[in-house]
């Protein structure tokens, strides 16, 4: 239905202490966009079946997969388990304990729309207080304290098709690979997107700017920062209607309010300096140079060892590794990638002809001093790659001009 009551109240103000420094702040509510897939992942499986069709060993499986002419949409659906025209052979499966391969299709719903009660529009709590102060008649430094508390966020369950026990005082879900024990065992994977999710931004941000004067200008900001996040509770199917939310705690790494912690992304350190120098008779140097210490990373044991299906953190260990035990969980978000360090120079020549024609000539160089500015892997059962660099950046140069009239 029209969502109309998404009430965004918002409230400001600025105070000038004198005629040069003021004090100013805000804080109010913002809502995000209603994404699309929300709507069109919910309406495929009415429009699209997807069928997977075993090797038979036919010489001409490959060109000829259905042994005959591909079915219509109304024929792929009485080929799935939950259709009525298999539900006698479905029965005989189940009363065979799911024993041997599915004599019919295992319907994977896709992204299945959420239940209303974990269906919203994500919002955030912002707020804001801060001076700016101008010295002489070019230049002004700022700071501001910025907080955002983000509520009813997304984020994507990839197997919703699982039910969950609490035998041992923890809850952790029961393998996807056992049938029996599926919600929806007529079905394969099932994903959903509840909008559960949470986070918090806390950050100082400073900046300093120094307008066009005398042939140059300059700017540098500096943010120290911190950002928190957690998944809502997991979802668990109910035979014969919708899935719940786990009805008690799971382990941390299944989600749930107890994975509060840094986020993906958080960046303690960030600053930023640019300039730009008009040398004379049109020609012109700029530059940027960007710092900013290392983003955390979601470092994983690299394997599906809770039977989720599909999906989740993977960061339960199978077997040992150097940095833990089996049956041990890796920490969440604790591995810190390096900083990253990069120059960026441009420079431009303008040629003015007649009748207000120019031609600006551009050439700019990125990471000027080849800086690496590694990204190292995170997979424990990876042992070529965990904590060694699996990407990285190199110089680069571009050429352009371009025609002004």
């Amino acid at each position: 239905p029209q969502d109309a009551d998404n009430i965004q109240p918002r409230l400001g103000f600025a105070y000038q202490l004198d005629d040069r420094t003021v004090v100013r702040g805000g804080a109010g509510k913002y809502y995000a966009e209603v994404i699309t897939p929300v709507v069109l992942y919910a309406l495929e499986p009415a429009t699209v079946a997807v069928l997977e069709v075993a090797n038979d060993g036919r010489p001409d499986f490959a060109l000829n997969p259905f042994n005959g002419p591909a079915p219509t949409f109304d024929q792929a659906l009485t080929r799935f388990c939950s259709a009525p025209e298999q539900a006698a052979n479905f029965a005989a499966w189940r009363a065979r304990n799911f024993a041997g391969a599915a004599p019919c299709v295992l319907r994977g719903a896709g992204e299945m729309a959420p239940p209303a009660e974990y269906a919203h529009v994500p919002h955030t709590w912002q707020g804001t207080i801060g001076m700016q102060r101008q010295f002489g008649s070019t230049m002004s430094v700022e700071a501001d304290y910025v907080y955002s508390r983000g509520r009813d966020e997304k984020f994507i369950q990839d197997n919703v098709n699982l039910s969950f026990t609490n035998a041992s005082g923890i809850g952790i879900n029961n393998p996807y690979s056992n049938r029996s024990l599926l919600p929806y065992p007529d079905f394969g994977i099932v994903a959903m997107t509840p909008f559960t999710g949470r986070s918090a931004y806390h950050a100082l941000q400073t900046a300093f700017t120094k307008r066009m004067s005398n042939n140059w200008q300059a700017g540098a900001t500096y943010s120290l920062a911190g950002l928190w996040s957690a998944e809502g509770q997991p979802l668990m199917g109910v035979p014969g209607t919708t899935p719940i939310a786990v009805p008690f705690p799971v382990a941390e790494d299944l989600g749930g309010p107890e994975g509060w912690t840094y986020a993906l992304s958080d960046q303690r350190h960030r600053a930023v300096f640019n300039g730009i120098w008009q040398v004379g008779h049109g020609f012109q140097v700029s530059g940027l140079h960007y710092w900013g210490a290392g983003n955390r990373a979601s470092s994983n044991y690299g394997g599906d060892g809770r039977g989720l299906g599909a999906g989740g953190e993977a960061r339960y260990r199978v077997t040992a590794t150097p940095q833990g035990a089996a049956g041990t969980i890796v920490p969440k978000n604790t591995f810190i990638q390096p900083q990253q360090n990069r120059t960026d120079i441009r420079v431009q020549q303008r040629i003015s002809l007649p009748n207000r024609i120019g031609i600006d000539v551009i050439a700019e160089a990125f990471n000027v001093f080849n800086r690496p500015n590694l990204t190292l892997g995170t997979q424990e059962s990876s042992l070529t790659d965990y904590g060694r660099p699996i990407a990285g950046q190199y110089r680069s140069a571009q050429f352009g001009f371009r025609l002004t009239f």
